[in-house]
């Protein structure tokens, strides 16, 4: 197993993926790809799951300063057609940055102990301060965390992406949700793994313990970012910012990631923590900036260079 260091930050964006997948491509199963970006690599995460399906396990940890660093280790594909829910489960857990570690075995008895649930746009997984028995891995789609307010200001915690897990802080505290987990994609597959088979997961394996503090240190980083910025920083500034990891980077205007598209006005609000006429206004100047462009009230195309000067 080796590792292939590569530091994309000096380059040009619309550069940088296709010398990271070719970078990839060069790999042999278990060896791993280890990137320095100046970005949440959000755009690339994506384009791997369209290309590269099933190849790669993904870790991300924003290190604060613009700074990024992503590990991507290249797998052998396992066949997904007529596989059980355990076996879609296990795969799953295998591909994460949570899990991956553990050992085989005690991650196929996890999957074992666990089952799939489909949910539609807009639903909610979880309620907030609920007593959640718990912990879910999202296998396709997107999922957001919201917090609300008893005046019924709502923020956006932390989004989870395919591969990636809430609840995790509840099942370690046996405490309550933090927020409402509510799907932002047009679909997504959450597996609910048992808050107790998680538990003795937990303490048997040090593996899996050490990625559950990373984890917690990744949201802590983000909230506490999120935060600072909504303390210090104008409301322009923070609409963009929660537009750009939507944003390809192509140059000019290019079309918008999922699930950008689905989001509204009251979701942009939640996610750069102010309300729906402030908001209105934000995306009204990005507009004529030609920063945005959008139809039917939601954003569609994106320029990731001119929404970066607003940030």
């Amino acid at each position: 197993m080796r590792t292939v260091q590569l530091d994309v930050r000096q380059w040009p964006l619309w550069q940088r993926h296709p010398s990271i997948f070719a970078a990839f491509d060069g790999l042999q199963p278990e060896d791993t790809l280890r990137l320095v970006n100046d970005h949440e690599p959000r755009p690339l995460r994506l384009q791997f799951e369209e290309l590269r399906p099933g190849r790669f396990t993904w870790s991300a940890r924003n290190l604060g300063n613009d700074r990024w660093e992503v590990e991507i280790r290249r797998i052998a594909a396992e066949p997904a057609d007529g596989a059980s829910a355990t076996e879609t489960i296990a795969a799953v857990l295998r591909r994460s940055a949570l899990f991956g570690a553990m050992d085989s075995a005690e991650r196929l008895r996890l999957a074992a102990q666990s089952s799939l649930r489909r949910f539609d746009h807009g639903a909610a997984i979880t309620a907030q301060g609920e007593d959640w028995p718990h912990i879910g891995i999202v296998c396709e789609g997107t999922v957001a965390v919201i917090g609300g307010s008893a005046e019924g200001r709502e923020l956006l915690l932390y989004e989870v992406l395919p591969l990636e897990s809430f609840g995790e802080v509840s099942a370690v505290d046996d405490g309550a949700t933090l927020g409402t987990a509510t799907v932002v994609s047009r679909v997504a597959v959450v597996a609910f793994l048992p808050r107790p088979a998680f538990r003795r997961a937990l303490e048997r394996d040090a593996h899996l313990a050490r990625s559950v503090a990373l984890l917690c240190a990744q949201r802590f980083r983000l909230l506490a970012e999120r935060l600072t910025a909504h303390v210090s920083q104008p409301t322009l500034a923070r609409i963009a910012a929660a537009i750009l990891p939507y944003a390809p980077p192509e140059r000019g205007l290019a079309p918008s990631l999922p699930p950008l598209d689905l989001m509204s006005l009251t979701d942009l609000a939640i996610a750069a923590g102010t309300v729906r006429e402030v908001a209105g206004r934000a995306l009204i100047a990005l507009e004529q900036a030609k920063a945005i462009e959008r139809s039917r009230g939601r954003i569609v195309r994106v320029d990731r260079e001119r929404l970066s000067a607003f940030t």
